[in-house]
């Protein structure tokens, strides 16, 4: 609703509505997941404390708190919104504990079905307010996410290469693996940072901003960000996912803020 200049406070509560109840969703299946990574996340240099791990909860209330989460996001997302976003968030769990279940054992198919949950998001955020979404947007966040899954999986081969090379961890990489990772990370976010460039001559940015021009600086500063989340994975400081990283990061609001400002400052008219 940002980016389409349809921001109103109507919007803005049905959005926040949908981002709770994803929230929810979310979490029950990341809950599933756990369950199903016992046996790795034990042997984890950092997943080992997590409270399914360490006894602190049990199994079985994992189980039912897991169906519970789920259940509760998708009944209030039918009632609540519509139709459409419960589908989407119906579709959603079922992605993620297929991949929970099989998926995520696929090496390099696993990374692609991780950034399409980002993608998934947007979709569902989109059929709340029936905000269409431009094939630009749509391009970008598709290889913009890729780049930061990528960099989610290789963070933990740099961390965990041990429990990789011994067929512990849970997925299907070695070691070995992460210099392909990284290349692949690399060419995504270079190619979403393409996407927008290109976006910024379009008929559609023309129609959406009344100084174009401007919006290019988000470029540089997207692609800066981009590759500093790459240097922390790389030096090993990535120790969470990309996402949990920037919610923490000073660095992250002070590039959000700057974005704001330019898609601001490209939307007024400036008389000299």
């Amino acid at each position: 609703i940002l980016l389409a200049h349809r921001l109103s406070w109507p919007a803005l509560l049905l959005t926040l509505v949908g981002v709770v109840l994803f929230g929810l969703c979310s979490s029950g299946v990341y809950i599933l997941n756990d369950l199903l990574d016992l046996h790795s996340d034990r042997a984890h240099p950092w997943k080992n404390g997590r409270p399914f791990a360490t006894g602190e909860l049990s199994i079985a209330s994992g189980i039912v708190t897991s169906l519970l989460l789920l259940g509760a996001a998708l009944g209030l997302g039918a009632v609540v919104l519509n139709g459409a976003f419960a589908g989407a968030l119906a579709f959603y769990a079922v992605l993620a504990t297929w991949y929970s279940l099989r998926l995520k054992k696929v090496a390099i198919f696993d990374v692609f079905v991780l950034s399409s949950f980002y993608s998934i998001r947007i979709w569902a955020g989109a059929l709340i307010t029936g905000t269409p979404l431009s094939q630009w947007f749509l391009g970008f966040s598709l290889f913009f996410f890729l780049s930061l899954a990528m960099a989610k999986r290789y963070s933990e081969l740099v961390h965990a290469a041990e429990l990789a090379d011994s067929g512990n961890s849970g997925r299907s990489y070695r070691a070995g693996d992460r210099e392909l990772l990284m290349n692949i990370g690399m060419a995504s976010c270079f190619s979403a940072i393409v996407i927008l460039s290109l976006y910024v001559h379009s008929n559609e940015v023309m129609a959406l901003y009344r100084r174009p021009g401007l919006f290019l600086l988000l470029c540089p500063l997207i692609l800066y960000w981009t590759c500093r989340i790459w240097l922390k994975a790389q030096r090993g400081e990535l120790d969470e996912d990309p996402v949990t990283l920037a919610m923490q990061d000073p660095v992250s609001y002070g590039v959000a803020a700057i974005g704001l400002a330019i898609m601001l400052l490209s939307s007024i008219r400036l008389s000299l």
